[in-house]
């Protein structure tokens, strides 16, 4: 009987290793240099990664780095390595070593000429790991940086990586430099972000389709403030849209208001050397008056998952919202249909629709669905 309940026993435990084995399985490590030693010359070199699935990560053996030295530019990220604007003024990380004193000097750089984070952190040497994740930038796997504060440099599609600035180039040697890619688990594939379906009156988080968890943000209630594309923060008003019905076209039928500020998606389409931005809205300016760059329509790409191209025509044309994570992870626009960005509609949980701001929408269109606008029929 005892070699009975054993024998099964075993079996039993060989069947639970089998299905965690199935069912968690190991990231994927994809090395894109090893055992590289640049033996302080310059080098730039540059990957695609999508930072919702992938990480960046850097083993480096700081030991082979000179003694006679300070600020070795033991390693750089992002989209201008070399500064072409100058100290600051990119999406870029820099990391500078002085091995004399074992300390390596962090700054992180949003967009703008000032560091959002700048530290001098002592006590390393030797092997030493760097990795870029969603969730920030880790110093042997400690967060150093939040995602807040490099949140352009995660909105790229494409970095580089290297050492070209300073004055004194790398004689770290890279044991690795990979990308960490999460599998699937469970034999499915990771549970993708519900896009809604929009209706007037209800209020959203508006997310590129390929990035669910970055948003359309403003900060502030100023006239021109460009729309940016930033890390998702629940609760944060700022990134969250109430979809309206507009008052003026009925081929262009929506109007999008930020909750925060009151102020409305605004095409610009009256000055060409700005992006998307957000501006008075047309339900608020003179007592109400009819504003082209604020009245959008949505062409579905996906009926399945809910995603869309969002264009308005204004100044005679007609122009679509984009984005690719350039410049400084602001909307863009074009007028080639085909370089349109497909959009998603995240409903702010308890949202009940209405809103404050911009005038209210009548319970006639409670049920509109933004379908009826690819189905003529309807």
């Amino acid at each position: 009987m005892k070699t009975y309940i054993k024998q099964h026993l075993v079996a039993l435990l060989a069947l639970l290793a089998l299905a965690a084995t199935q069912a968690f399985a190991a990231d994927t490590k994809t090395d894109i240099l090893t055992n590289y030693a640049p033996s302080g010359s310059s080098f730039d070199y540059q990957t695609a990664i999508d930072f919702q699935k992938q990480s960046f990560k850097a083993v480096l053996d700081l030991s082979t780095c000179q003694s006679t030295t300070t600020y070795e530019n033991v390693l750089s990220i992002g989209d201008d390595l070399q500064g072409a604007t100058g100290w600051g003024y990119a999406n870029v990380i820099h990391l500078f070593y002085t091995k004399s004193s074992n300390t390596l000097q962090v700054n992180c750089f949003n967009g703008g000429k000032d560091p959002t984070y700048r530290e001098d952190h002592t006590n390393i040497s030797g092997e030493t790991t760097i990795e870029l994740n969603s969730n920030g930038l880790y110093l042997n796997d400690t967060k150093i940086c939040d995602a807040s504060n490099i949140s352009n440099i995660l909105s790229l599609t494409s970095i580089k990586y290297g050492s070209t600035q300073g004055s004194t180039r790398s004689w770290a040697t890279y044991k690795s430099v990979s990308l960490i890619t999460k599998e699937t688990t469970g034999g499915t594939t990771t549970p993708t972000t519900t896009f809604s379906v929009p209706a007037y009156g209800s209020t959203y988080y508006i997310c590129p389709a390929g990035y669910p968890t970055r948003c359309f943000t403003v900060s502030t209630s100023n006239n021109d403030e460009e729309i940016t594309v930033t890390a998702k923060s629940d609760g944060n008003t700022g990134q969250q849209w109430i979809t309206k019905q507009g008052k003026y076209s009925t081929t262009y039928p929506w109007h999008i208001v930020n909750v925060m500020s009151s102020k409305a998606l605004d095409m610009a389409g009256n000055n060409t050397n700005v992006m998307p931005l957000q501006w008075t809205s047309e339900n608020d300016y003179n007592g109400g008056q009819a504003n082209a760059n604020q009245e959008w329509k949505f062409e579905e790409v996906d009926a399945t998952n809910h995603t869309y191209k969002i264009y308005a025509y204004t100044q005679n044309k007609t122009y679509y919202l984009t984005y690719d994570g350039t410049n400084g992870g602001k909307l863009g626009r074009t007028t080639d249909s085909n370089s349109a960005t497909a959009f998603g509609f995240i409903k702010v949980e308890g949202s009940t629709g209405g809103g404050s701001t911009g005038g209210t929408t009548s319970s006639d269109h409670g049920s509109f669905s933004v379908s009826w606008i690819s189905n003529q029929n309807k």
